[in-house]
């Protein structure tokens, strides 16, 4: 851990949302991201 602590990093982790990004994603593989998150969303973020 940093000594003086990372408040800003600590406030992401939080509450921020990682979304899955890397070279090999396919269209499926991000279609299915998409479909998935919606379905969070929709369901007013209870999954």
């Amino acid at each position: 851990m940093h000594p003086d602590g990372l408040k800003n990093c600590d406030q992401i982790m939080e509450y921020g949302i990682m979304l899955p990004c890397h070279p090999t994603m396919t269209d499926d593989d991000c279609a299915y991201v998409q479909q998935t998150l919606k379905d969070f969303i929709d369901a007013d973020g209870n999954p």
